[in-house]
């Protein structure tokens, strides 16, 4: 299943997109007349300070947040014209999310906390089970599909959050620090697995992160800063997370 528009094509694209928020009778800038684009099958990573804004930008990507102003495309899709109804559909069906702490719902087991995606769809049982087994194998956690979150290692909750996000087979993928819970060991074995969805089977993946070893994995890389994007090379970490 694919977002329409040709291969290699740009499958997110803002345009002077500006975010405010009101606190009190205070308003702050967010995002000011930011422009990014994506193209099918490539990772970007996003870095900047706390508090710049980098979920915000997720949440307007995803057609969550409503920017104030500019334009926000998904493909041939254009967010800023769509009902909040029509975004929710558009979302459940091309985007997978991938959060810092799993989000997983705690009384229920792996296999069925993968499923809760497809809630969305009108499937068999029997497709059902195809795609959670598939989801299950490819982040190697069929052995744990009856366990509970709470019987899971932090990597292996992670894992069947990725589980989730790939379950219906989204063309995009949107983390927000996806390792930022994990040791090291198990950092680089969450962002190994990422990096084969984004080549082995095509999806376009975009990762926020404060970490410069996680942006070393995505080909091309932003820093949001003062309410904009720069592309820049990151530079190599000396160290890292204990383990």
């Amino acid at each position: 299943m694919q977002v329409e528009g040709t291969a290699n094509s740009i499958v997110i694209a803002l345009t002077k997109v500006k975010k405010t928020y009101s606190r009190n009778r205070e308003h702050i800038q967010v995002l000011e007349n930011l422009d990014m684009q994506v193209h099918r099958g490539e990772m970007v990573s996003i870095m900047g300070p706390s508090g710049a804004g980098k979920s915000t930008l997720l949440d307007i990507i995803s057609g969550v947040s409503r920017a104030d102003s500019g334009e926000v495309l998904l493909a041939d899709n254009n967010f800023t014209l769509m009902s909040e109804r029509q975004r929710t559909a558009l979302r459940g069906r091309h985007i997978g999310f991938i959060f810092q702490f799993y989000c997983l719902i705690p009384v229920l087991s792996a296999s069925q906390n993968i499923e809760l995606p497809l809630g969305l769809w009108q499937l068999s049982k029997k497709e059902r089970q195809h795609r959670i087994d598939a989801a299950l194998n490819m982040v190697e956690m069929g052995h744990r599909r009856q366990h509970l979150p709470a019987e899971l290692s932090g990597g292996e909750q992670q894992r069947i959050a990725i589980a989730r996000a790939i379950v219906g087979n989204p063309d995009i993928i949107l983390c927000d620090e996806p390792t930022g819970d994990l040791n090291r060991e198990m950092g680089k074995k969450i962002m190994d697995l990422l990096r084969q969805l984004c080549d082995e089977y095509g999806k376009t993946i975009v990762v926020v992160t404060h970490d410069p070893e996680v942006a070393l994995y995505a080909d091309r890389h932003y820093r949001l800063d003062n309410g904009g994007l720069k592309e820049e090379n990151p530079v190599k970490a000396q160290g890292g997370k204990d383990d």
